[in-house]
This record gives structure tokens, sequence and C-alpha cells, in this order.
């Protein structure tokens, strides 16, 4: 028997670390089939070859009801989907994603998450940015009862002139999301629970917008 060392002092996104695995299989795609037959209510691995700068890998979608999540853009990312929240229910799992433009204020939302975080969320995961650094996104993830909040870079809208504009005209997808008052910078959410009350909990989310 073969034993695999991982050394993640930093951390190891799940969907890198499950392409770098697939690729020591014979059968990736069996694996992948594999990963779907768990059960998991709503949630769904794709499995795509892909090539950047000559260099041929594997890449991991993992989709949430219909969002996949990682779906957050600064300076060379950029979302995909409009539109408040979108939900669907199976076996009491519900969905859905919450979008906005304004940022969040700091302290409304540390106080909803410390003291209002509502039981039913079984996960979570998305970007985000407070009005005290409108410059800076930030990762925001929690399972069960773990919570974190992590940097995740500048904001496109943050680059010098001449670089965001080779920006834009690489990337169609920032052109077309790009807001005339917020550029890039949003706040994208995606939450995943057990009977969970959306409109609620989107009202709360709003609530903890800034002024």
């Amino acid at each position: 028997m073969k034993t695999l060392y991982l050394d993640c002092g930093m951390g190891a996104a799940g969907d890198m670390l499950t392409a770098a695995l697939l690729e020591l299989f014979p059968d990736p795609e069996a694996m992948v089939a594999e990963l779907n037959g768990l059960g998991v209510p709503g949630v769904r691995y794709q499995r795509e070859t892909v090539e950047k700068c000559g260099i041929q890998g594997t890449h991991i979608h993992v989709f949430v009801g219909d969002t996949e999540e990682g779906e957050h853009h600064h300076h060379d990312h950029h979302h995909h989907e409009h539109g408040d929240h979108d939900h669907a229910s199976e076996y009491g799992i519900t969905t859905f994603v919450y979008y906005r433009r304004k940022p969040f204020d700091l302290n409304k939302f540390d106080w909803f998450v410390g003291s209002r975080w509502p039981k039913g969320i079984i996960r979570s995961k998305g970007v985000l940015y407070f009005s005290n650094n409108r410059d800076m996104s930030y990762l925001f993830e929690t399972a069960g009862t773990q919570k974190n909040l992590t940097q995740a870079g500048y904001w496109c809208a943050t680059a010098p002139e001449n670089e965001l504009k080779q920006m834009m005209a690489n990337d169609p997808l920032l052109r077309r999301d790009w807001d005339p008052e917020y550029g890039d910078r949003l706040i994208k959410l995606v939450f995943i629970g057990q009977n969970l009350n959306a409109d609620a909990i989107i009202a709360q989310l709003d609530d903890c917008l800034a002024e």
C-alpha cells in the first residue's frame, strides 16, 4: 500500500484538491460518478479537461442546486448570475443565492453572524465586502458552527486605469457585469440548509447593508 501525504499548512481548496486526486485514478469519470452517487441532496460534481498556457489539467465544478460554488471575482474572476435569490427544495434541503451590489456594514454583519445566524444553515460560501474598506474582497464560508472570513484580493475596480482597460477588453463577462457605481464589487453568498426561510434570511442580510 502506498501512502500519500498532504501538507496543507495554508489550506486547500476542495475543488482543486479533488481535481488533483482524480488524476491518480485510471478512470476519473468513474470516480466522479461515485461522488455523484453519494446522494448529497442538491450537490453535483462535474469534471472538465481544461488547458491554460499550453498545460492541460482537470477542473472540477461543484454545483449546489443550480449555482456553482466559487463564482466570484476580484481582478480576474467574474460572476455569472443576476437576481436576488433562486431556491429549490428536495428532501427538506434548500439552496438559495444572496446577491447585492452595496457593501455590508462590518459591525452589523458581525452581529448577525455571531448572534442571529439561522440554525438551519448547513453550508454557506461566497464573496463580500464592507463599507469601511471597499477595495478589498473577502471570502466568507461556513460549515456547521465553523465560520471563516479571509481576504480574497482587491477588486478589479481598484486596478490602474490601463490595466483595467486591458481586463475589460479581454473579459466580456467583466464588461457585461460592470456597474457604473460599484464596478465589479458585489456580495454573492450561496446558502444550503434544511427548511430555510430564504426570504427571512435575505431580509436579515439586507438589514446588514451599509447605509
